[in-house]
């Protein structure tokens, strides 16, 4: 989605990074299965929200999921990171509901990849 930026009155580099971690990146599956009886996904919803079909970006990226992770995340961990160029980090010892407290200890890995993005 180039040039949202402008529209914004934002300068081209205002996203200097990104970490998603966990991630759901293409809502397809979603649309597929049981949670579309209540989600009521469109296919142009479903295009229009995956970021997996829209790679695009030139900010620093490093992509992580927690080590025990349900095959989804991890399959979609890896198309995205492959997509966008970016590492993909397995952080050890986490599973999808408590991978983001790595961030609360400066020594782990997730952390030390946030700390890269954001130049410190």
């Amino acid at each position: 989605m180039a040039g949202w930026q402008e529209r914004l009155g934002l300068p081209p580099d205002a996203v200097r990074g990104a970490l998603p971690v966990s991630g759901l990146f293409d809502l397809a599956p979603l649309a597929a299965c049981h949670v579309q009886d209540w989600m009521r996904f469109t296919p142009a919803e479903v295009a229009a929200f995956s970021p997996l079909r829209h790679p695009a970006g030139t900010a620093p990226t490093v992509v992580a999921r927690a080590e025990v992770e349900a095959a989804g995340f991890v399959r979609q961990s890896a198309a995205y990171a492959g997509a966008v160029g970016a590492p993909l980090l397995a952080v050890p010892g986490r599973n999808h509901f408590d991978v983001i407290l790595d961030l609360c200890d400066p020594a782990t890995a997730l952390s030390r990849a946030l700390f890269a993005l954001i130049g410190e």
